[in-house]
């Protein structure tokens, strides 16, 4: 008896064949073609076209994004604070004034200034978190 796949299965063997193909690209003729013979209608072709011009068109990141960036951000400010103030209260203690733990307390504050528009431009450039670990 021959083996049998699932609609999953054939579309993942389907998009590693194609992935390992070094194609440049495929004509609106051969997308035609390759529909036609896998049974898929031209309607259901040109939905699905939409379908997926409209999700790569689309620079602005989800909400699910957005709140992912917010938590990113709050992690990274609770870190920071935690950090400096140890370092701080450590310089304060040993040398009785702040000295050496204003660098790190200004750079990684500088980068945490930063920080949101890196992101943002990443998220807008990349998508969602989801998007990014599906293009690695």
């Amino acid at each position: 008896m021959a083996e049998r796949y699932s609609a999953e299965q054939v579309q993942q063997i389907l998009v590693r064949a194609l992935n390992q193909q070094d194609a440049e690209g495929f004509s609106r003729e051969q997308l035609e073609d390759m529909a036609a013979e896998l049974d898929i209608s031209p309607h259901a072709l040109s939905e699905a076209e939409s379908q997926q011009k409209a999700e790569t068109a689309s620079p602005l990141p989800s909400k699910s994004a957005s709140r992912d960036r917010r938590s990113a951000f709050r992690e990274e400010l609770k870190t920071y604070a935690a950090v400096n103030t140890f370092l701080l209260i450590l310089n304060v203690w040993i040398n009785g004034a702040v000295t050496w733990a204003i660098y790190p307390l200004l750079g990684w504050g500088l980068g945490l200034v930063l920080f949101p528009a890196g992101v943002t431009t990443c998220w807008r450039r990349c998508g969602d978190r989801a998007e990014l670990s599906a293009k690695r």
